[in-house]
């Protein structure tokens, strides 16, 4: 496993990730809000330091993990 800063090519990746997540846990609309608000999150363009972005990565180079911080 690696863990890394996001990298843009990382977005939809990322959004199918929680989407999925949420989908699975309580259930597609839910999981489509939460899509909606992840994608919102990583489009909103905010200065360089006050958004940060790890990931976690397989073998594969799949993202398997990620989370925000403001």
């Amino acid at each position: 496993m690696n863990f890394s800063l996001y990298k843009s090519q990382q977005k939809l990746e990322i959004i199918d990730l929680f989407q999925n997540t949420f989908s699975d846990s309580e259930g597609s609309e839910e999981g489509t809000v939460i899509g909606k608000l992840v994608s919102d999150f990583l489009s909103h363009s905010l200065q360089e330091d006050d958004l940060f972005v790890f990931v976690a990565c397989d073998d594969h180079q799949r993202v398997i993990g990620s989370y925000p911080f403001l």
